[in-house]
């Protein structure tokens, strides 16, 4: 795979916004001291994901094969960036986004791939990745006033309940209504939807009438098998109208688990004229995934007027949970600063900077398994097993 990238020349201080104080026990740093003043490591795949835009197609022509690719090259920019920042924004906000002159644009491309290529002496068709820079995106929206997210939320297995005369159908066939959800491209937003395979294990785990009903310890197995810890249940029902055709599909949505557990919301999907059943069901798929991606970007803005500032404490039980903890807290969009106050060995103390609300802060880190509470002794944050697990022996 052909990869190009960008030296910023930048000092390290900017490209690290996660400066860590100076430890208060010498006795801990002599030990671990390579991990505490580390430069930061690159952001994770999760992190990284949410700024790169993959599999961009374009198909160009041009005098030679040089011209030709070098255009569809810039061709491919400014269809990645669309495509971020219809990502990271509120449809409602679509018209304000800015066109960016080649220059800004040639500042917030870090780096591209090429994942497929072919081409002639005229002409150049490929599939592209971009990787762009996240702090200067984040500042380009924000210049101009554009709220956004950044926070990636863990996938969202789908269970796509058809529910019509006879019955209710979710791994059985005819199911047109989980065909039109396993025929989707990937969404491409900041929630990854999973469909189930529907295999023996599955329909031994849970079935139709288990997710209508909202069986909370079966849709939670279901879940885990896919390694996640949220569902959404849609239940489609299809209306037909004189001539016994599809005229419209009202579908009820819900989610559950992962910290982001919605009420039942109801949408109806009118069909097209000459739109074939499969097309109108496919259709309702796509608003019901872009309505949990629109809420969950609500719930997620990043408020650059909300400053806030904790002292959060941070139990250890080696030395890979405060690497993990560390890391996470660097793939968190709005959090501007963490500063290490106290390091031992089986604690650690951090002053935690962030935009936004607790509530926020909370549902950003059980994205990366790690939950934050408020004990009576002040803030903590665990790995979300270990916590768990934690209660459960003092119950």
């Amino acid at each position: 795979m052909f990869q190009r990238s960008r030296n910023l020349a930048k000092p390290w201080a900017a490209r690290n916004p996660f400066p860590l104080a100076i430890p208060v026990i010498p006795i801990v740093l002599s030990i671990w001291g390579l991990v505490l003043l580390a430069p930061v490591s690159p952001a994770s795949a999760q992190s990284a994901d949410v700024f790169t835009v993959r599999d961009v197609h374009v198909d160009e022509t041009a005098g030679t094969a040089a011209q030709a690719r070098e255009h569809a090259l810039a061709v491919g920019q400014r269809l990645a960036i669309q495509q971020l920042f219809a990502r990271l924004t509120l449809k409602e906000d679509e018209a304000r986004l800015p066109r960016l002159s080649d220059a800004e644009l040639a500042d917030v491309v870090g780096s591209y791939e090429v994942q497929t290529e072919k081409n002639s002496p005229v002409r150049y068709i490929g599939t592209l990745t971009y990787h762009f820079n996240q702090r200067g995106i984040e500042q380009i929206l924000r210049d101009r006033g554009i709220p956004f997210a950044a926070t990636m939320s863990k996938p969202i297995v789908v269970l796509p309940v058809l529910q019509s005369g006879n019955g209710q159908s979710l791994w059985d066939e005819p199911n047109p209504w989980r065909r039109a959800w396993t025929s989707l491209p990937p969404a491409g937003g900041l929630v990854p939807f999973v469909v189930p395979g529907g295999d023996r294990q599955d329909s031994d785990t849970l079935n139709a009438d288990d997710a209508v009903r909202g069986n909370a310890d079966k849709l939670t197995a279901l879940a885990r098998r896919y390694a996640t810890n949220s569902t959404l249940v849609a239940i489609a029902s299809p209306r037909g109208d004189a001539n016994s055709t599809i005229a419209r599909i009202d579908v009820s949505y819900s989610r559950q688990g992962g910290g982001g557990a919605t009420p039942a919301t109801v949408i109806s999907v009118s069909g097209q004229p000459a739109e074939s059943s499969d097309a109108l069901f496919a259709r309702a798929a796509r608003q019901v995934e872009d309505d949990v991606s629109e809420r969950w970007k609500q719930e997620n803005l990043i408020h650059f007027g909300q400053a806030q500032e904790a002292i959060v404490t941070v139990p250890l039980a080696s030395l890979e949970d405060w690497v993990r903890i560390r890391r996470a807290l660097e793939q968190i969009p709005f959090v501007s600063r963490v500063d290490l106050v106290y390091f031992a060995r089986d604690e650690a103390r951090v002053d935690l900077h962030y935009l936004g609300d607790p509530g926020q802060l909370k549902l950003a880190l059980a994205q990366r398994d790690l939950l934050l509470t408020d004990d009576a002794g002040g803030m903590m944050l665990r790995p979300a097993s270990g916590a768990a697990a934690k209660e459960s022996a003092t119950e």
